[in-house]
């Protein structure tokens, strides 16, 4: 047998050839897959998020405000969660907001009293009637402090270990202070 013929043969052998190709897929493959899943996951807690302060908006509207109707503003007064799980807004401090965190916490329970805030603005609804009995525009912002981790993707060489899920407001139009007796 001479050396062309052997180097014909060679060429025209294809076993192996599968598992060569897919072993030079596969990689390929993986970090597809792993970046949908994490993706996925991604958008989960993303709406977790979005959930959470869906649900702190509407505790906020039936629950009494925490603030006075006096304080509120055009351009609105926040209140933001302490550690201690009370409250403190820029025109008085409430004694708790324990209904807003629970409400929050029954989708996202690692959350924080402090990733937790709360706008009351002036609506410009029933502007006709006096202050204190004008609907308010209640806000929520939940803003996580810790990062989502990836964990498939992160595990690949030169992808990245996380990603910062950026603040969740929910608006809803709150009813209006009961007079003061």
């Amino acid at each position: 047998m001479s050396m062309i013929e052997l180097v014909r043969r060679w060429r025209a052998d294809r076993r192996g050839a599968t598992a060569l190709e897919f072993a030079l897929v596969l990689p390929f493959l993986l970090g597809v897959s792993f970046a949908t899943i994490d993706f996925g996951l991604g958008t989960f807690e993303r709406h977790r998020l979005n959930e959470a302060a869906r649900r702190a908006a509407r505790a906020a509207i039936l629950m009494p405000p925490l603030i006075p109707a006096g304080v509120l503003t055009d351009a609105g007064t926040r209140c933001t969660g302490t550690a201690n799980g009370s409250v403190t807004c820029a025109g008085g401090t409430a004694a708790s907001f324990a209904t807003i965190l629970a409400a929050a916490r029954s989708i996202a329970p690692r959350l924080a009293a402090t990733e937790i805030s709360v706008v009351y603005r002036r609506s410009g609804v029933a502007s006709a009637l006096p202050a204190a009995f004008r609907p308010p525009i209640v806000m929520v912002t939940v803003t996580p402090s810790t990062t989502m981790a990836f964990g498939l993707l992160g595990r690949l060489p030169g992808m990245p270990g996380g990603a910062t899920l950026g603040a969740s407001s929910a608006p809803a139009l709150g009813r209006a202070w009961e007079p003061a007796d």
